[in-house]
């Protein structure tokens, strides 16, 4: 059985929406952009748009950006003075957000030309776009969130000279607790926008994870309310594209930080994230998003099982007769339950003891197991690790030498 002689978790990839929505009289910034799907009707105005936008793509240098910079900098102060102003009138600011609204989104052709992040940092553009994400427009926040994301995106920070200097300078802008912040804020159910941004706050997370991953984590969960924001989405009740990714989200986190694993004691972590599997006890995932999901949910708690607190709140919510179960039904989630269990006895002789108490010598009953081959009936000895423990040569007897079994795999 490959890869329990590390007993580490495998990597978890990680993916994209969420906030209070805007109030009734804040403007929603509607114009049709490259990329988007046309619709049967096009004005000549979103014409003009996508070609000026088409020019701008091949034009952008330095001097450009330091103009878009400056023109982004005098809309922010227009905007900023006209709500102070007219804070009664939205009638009367209401240009000036759309304003503010458009020039945000042209840093987006910022990711098509990497060699310019460098001036972006000179610039201390970052700063000022991270602050728009405490904006009183959800709206523009979230338009934030869609720019941060591909101004990380993994290949196009692979290019750029300075970036982990970029995502420093993110970090120092207060990047982690504004966006966490947003997610708190949006209302994923309101519309296909607000469920979007928060996929584009995700990937934002994953991108920046993918460049420097225990800084990101750490810095992410030093927000008190990101983990239990984090764990919350995960159980929503409906299956859908951001709950598989926030789970791969929460799969990295717990992965790469211990500080995590240890948080997630006293969130109860280990308890929700049970739940959140027992429901494929009986029944398989409907297809492979959610098959995706029932795995970065076995991830995390393998994870979890890193840390003994972790392992002994397993054992004692009866995490270990699930697995049984799910092992002895051959659903979908057994070959899963039998490497969380392999984690959940590893040097805890209380879960070893609750696991042969439970099936001893049934877990011959594992050979045919999809993906254990003849090799199934070894991995019972993964229960016995301690076999002194156990009498030896008594019930772990004939499964190989005590402490093999770790190694074996």
């Amino acid at each position: 059985m490959e890869g329990l002689g590390e007993m580490r978790p495998p990597p978890v990839p990680v993916k994209r929406k969420a906030a209070v929505p805007a109030p009734q009289d804040e403007p929603k910034a509607k114009r049709i952009e490259l990329g988007d799907d046309l619709p049967e009707e096009v004005s000549k105005e979103d014409i003009q748009h996508m070609l000026d936008k088409a020019d701008a793509v091949e034009s952008l240098n330095e001097p450009a950006l330091k103009r878009m910079h400056l023109q982004f900098e005098r809309k922010v102060r227009v905007n900023r003075e006209l709500r102070i102003k007219h804070g009664d009138d939205p009638d009367k600011f209401l240009k000036s957000e759309v304003d503010l609204d458009e020039e945000i989104k042209k840093f987006t052709l910022v990711a098509t030309h990497p060699e310019l992040y460098g001036a972006l940092l000179r610039l201390e553009t970052l700063p000022l776009l991270v602050g728009m994400l405490n904006h009183v427009n959800t709206d523009i926040a979230v338009d934030v969130f869609e720019v941060l994301s591909e101004l990380t995106d993994p290949e196009v920070l692979g290019e750029a000279e300075e970036a982990e200097a970029f995502v420093k300078a993110l970090f120092d802008a207060q990047l982690c607790q504004m966006s966490v912040d947003v997610l708190m804020r949006i209302d994923e159910s309101t519309s296909d926008e607000d469920f979007k941004a928060v996929t584009n706050g995700l990937s934002m997370i994953e991108n920046l994870a993918d460049l420097m991953p225990l800084e990101t984590c750490r810095q992410f969960v030093n927000i008190q309310t990101f983990l239990p924001w984090l764990i919350k989405r995960v159980r929503a009740p409906n299956m859908d594209y951001n709950k598989v990714y926030a789970s791969e989200i929460l799969g990295i986190v717990l992965q790469n930080l211990a500080e995590a694993r240890e948080a997630v004691v006293k969130l109860e972590g280990v308890d929700k994230l049970l739940r959140g599997i027992a429901a494929y006890r009986k029944r398989d995932p409907a297809d492979s998003e959610e098959a995706e999901y029932v795995q970065n949910m076995f991830d995390c708690l393998c994870s979890l099982m890193l840390l003994k607190s972790n392992q002994l709140a397993f054992g004692n919510l009866q995490g270990l007769e699930l697995m049984i179960r799910m092992m002895k039904d051959r659903v979908f989630a057994a070959t899963l339950a039998l490497k969380l269990s392999a984690h959940a006895v590893r040097h805890c002789p209380e879960n070893c003891q609750i696991f042969v108490e439970k099936l001893g010598l049934k877990v011959r009953e594992l050979e045919g197991l999809h993906g254990l081959g003849e090799g199934g009936n070894c991995v019972g000895s993964v229960f016995f690790w301690n076999g002194e423990r156990f009498g030896g040569s008594g019930r772990g007897g004939g499964w190989g030498e005590r402490g093999n079994c770790l190694g074996n795999g």
